[in-house]
This record gives structure tokens, sequence and C-alpha cells, in this order.
């Protein structure tokens, strides 16, 4: 018999939602479901105050939550404490960002953080690493495409953790 691929819908932003993978790929998203077991608030300043001396004149010396998991990422940046005013924090944040930067450019990053929170369904799943063909591995962060260039010996595994897993800075405009 043939196999044919499972009918999947992209949302408004272009992203097809992990929980449509569930059928194809059930372990894959059982142990993404997992994630959501990490329900455990850990903030550091309250735990290590002298992070606040550390930090003194940074956002983080107010509010340094550990990271509870790729389920609560969206979650977890809206609620920060920290004032954002613009949407570059949600880049590594969100599925549906990823989708609205790769449409939109770089110009993105200027929107209104708390508008365009408002209009994201999806936190960090399936879209972030793979796009929409969750068959393969992909970079889907323009930006690191571009730093690394196309002789680059680093892997495609690597690079797919790295595009959020890195240091970032952005220029002032």
């Amino acid at each position: 018999g043939c196999s044919s691929k499972p009918k999947v819908t992209e949302n408004a932003n272009g992203v097809v939602a992990a929980s449509q993978w569930q059928e194809q790929y059930p372990d894959i998203y059982a142990s993404f479901m997992a994630n959501e077991d990490n329900k455990v608030v850990f903030d550091h300043v309250e735990e290590y105050p002298m992070i606040a001396t550390v930090y003194e004149g940074m956002a983080f010396n107010k509010y340094y939550n550990a990271a509870r998991s790729h389920s609560y990422s969206l979650d977890d940046v809206q609620a920060t404490g920290r004032p954002h005013a613009l949407a570059n924090c949600l880049t590594c944040k969100s599925a549906d960002y990823t989708a609205i930067v790769n449409k939109n450019g770089v110009s993105a990053y200027t929107q209104d953080f708390g508008e365009t929170a408002g209009v994201l369904e999806e936190g960090i799943s399936c879209y972030n690493c793979h796009g929409n063909d969750v068959s393969t591995l992909t970079v889907t962060h323009q930006y690191l495409s571009n730093a690394l260039g196309e002789e680059t010996k680093v892997s495609t595994s690597m690079q797919t953790c790295g595009q959020c897993h890195v240091e970032y800075y952005f220029d002032k405009e």
C-alpha cells in the first residue's frame, strides 16, 4: 500500500501545531508533552539574594526564574516581571513568532511585544526545529544561517538547537 502523509493545516501564523503530528509520531509527541511535567517555578533571586547585587542595574536583579521547559516558554516570557517593549523577546519562545519573522523579515523584531504575543498560539514546538516538515531538521531562524554562512562545519542538529540556545545581541536599530 501507499503511505500517505496525514492532512495537516497551518494556523493563522503559518504553523502546523505540534498536536497535529501526534498520530504520526506518538512517541515523539508524548516525549514533547512530558515537558509539561516541569511545573515548578524556581526564582533564582529569591533563592540566591546576591543575584540582586550581581545584576544591579539589569532587569535580572528583580526577576530571574529558571527555565521550566519548552512547553512554558511563551507563558514564562510574558510573566517575567521585566518590561518588554519589542517583540524580539519572543524570538525563541514561540513557533508562531518564528513563522512571523520568516514571513515579514527583521521588521518583525520591532513590533510591539504585547500586541504580538496576543496573536501567538504555539509556544516552542515542532516548527522551531523542523519547519512544517517534521521529517527533517532545519534551521528556521534565518539569522543563524546568515551568521554561519554557507561554509560551516557545524552539524544541522547543532545548528537547530543553537538557533535558540545561544547568547543574543540586537543592533539598536
